[in-house]
């Protein structure tokens, strides 16, 4: 346990030879011989700068209460402070007039698409999803056999359930299917 000059964890460090810690139950002291035995390939310009940053450390601390208790002001002390904080009537009423934004338009549902889906998947389930082609119609287009555009509309498909919610999954396909 670290001497008590009296004074603050701060002093404490800033007068010691020793790195001084905060614990739960008081404050210890690290000589440098301890922390030298602690590991054989700690040295001495470890210990300093552990010790350095140490005092750094409490001083930064030392700042930061001090900065806070000096701008800090009791409720009690503001009797206005209740009539500030609530709501007014008028901020209510606009609140309840301002339309909620809704979170399934198409370039969220392209971001959900982004999120899980490679690039040539996209590309396939949007073309079968928004475009309303055939599985057929895709693999003429792009010029591959018909099992690999429904092979890869059914992995898209499952990467959906796995990443998505039944009614987002839902709201999801509607969604792209109304197109832009």
């Amino acid at each position: 346990m670290a001497k008590n000059y009296n004074r603050s964890e701060y002093a404490l460090n800033k007068f010691s030879d020793s790195i001084v810690y905060s614990g739960s139950d008081g404050a210890y002291e690290l000589t440098k011989e301890a922390f030298l035995a602690s590991d054989s390939t700690l040295t001495e310009e470890d210990f300093k700068y552990w010790k350095l940053f140490s005092d750094k450390d409490y001083l930064h601390s030392i700042r930061k209460d001090t900065f806070e208790s000096k701008h800090t002001v009791l409720i009690d002390d503001v009797p206005e402070a209740t009539l500030a904080s609530d709501q007014s009537t008028e901020d209510e009423v606009l609140e309840e007039m301002e339309p909620t934004p809704n979170p399934y338009t198409y370039a969220n549902a392209l971001r959900v698409l982004d999120c899980c889906l490679t690039p040539v998947q996209k590309r396939r389930y949007l073309l079968y999803v928004s475009e309303d082609m055939t599985l057929r119609q895709i693999a003429s287009l792009e010029g591959v056999g018909y099992s690999k555009i429904q092979k890869s509309i059914n992995q898209a498909k499952e990467k959906i359930k796995k990443f998505c919610s039944k009614g987002v999954q839902t709201a999801l396909f509607w969604t792209l299917g109304e197109g832009q």
